[in-house]
């Protein structure tokens, strides 16, 4: 994955595909958010910076 601290959004996010995931991929999605643990912490969106935005919260997927 890259991102952009300035956006606090992903530039683009790759994932390897496996026969493990792909018949997982029919799990409901969690109404969960998470922030990145792995982004420095001015960098990262939280769920504040959601709130009345308009834009729907990050989804975190099986590899991270």
């Amino acid at each position: 994955m890259r991102h952009s601290g300035s956006t606090k959004t992903p530039v683009y996010v790759a994932q390897r595909l496996n026969h493990q995931v792909i018949e997982g991929a029919d799990e409901k999605r969690a109404k969960r958010f998470f922030a990145d643990a792995r982004l420095p912490g001015d960098e990262g969106a939280e769920l504040e910076d959601y709130q009345n935005s308009g834009y729907s919260r990050g989804a975190r997927g099986p590899c991270g």
